[in-house]
């Protein structure tokens, strides 16, 4: 449990907020492998922590496919992240698996990814 106030210092990661934007094709499916079809929501900086091995054998049970563990802010957007969204920061694409309050104290917001590229 998170005591005390954010360390902005800890958020050393910049990425790319992005949500799915492209056009359907005829079945009603935007192809999400293709870049063009996410739009940008903004540039955050995220505190970004690798699954180590030990960590990663545990989480075979629940979340057997996280990569990494991030931070982030609180804010109107970030509070609303979802599992249709990623982060890009131009090397790596991270894929929101959860994203959650860990204490409701609005002060960050703590997600589990997975490491696409």
């Amino acid at each position: 449990m998170r005591t005390g106030s954010v360390n902005a210092r800890e958020f050393n990661r910049k990425f790319m907020l992005q949500k799915p934007a492209g056009e359907e094709d005829r079945g009603g499916h935007v192809d999400l492998t293709d870049d063009g079809n996410w739009m940008n929501l903004g540039e955050y900086w995220l505190k970004l922590y690798s699954q180590q091995s030990r960590e990663f054998y545990r989480s075979q049970q629940g979340q057997s496919e996280t990569t990494h563990v991030a931070d982030v802010k609180y804010s109107n957007v970030t509070a609303a992240l979802n599992p249709s969204m990623r982060w890009n920061d131009g090397q790596r694409t991270l894929r929101i698996m959860a994203a959650f309050d860990p204490d409701d104290n609005r002060e960050v917001i703590q997600m589990r990814l997975i490491q696409q590229t």
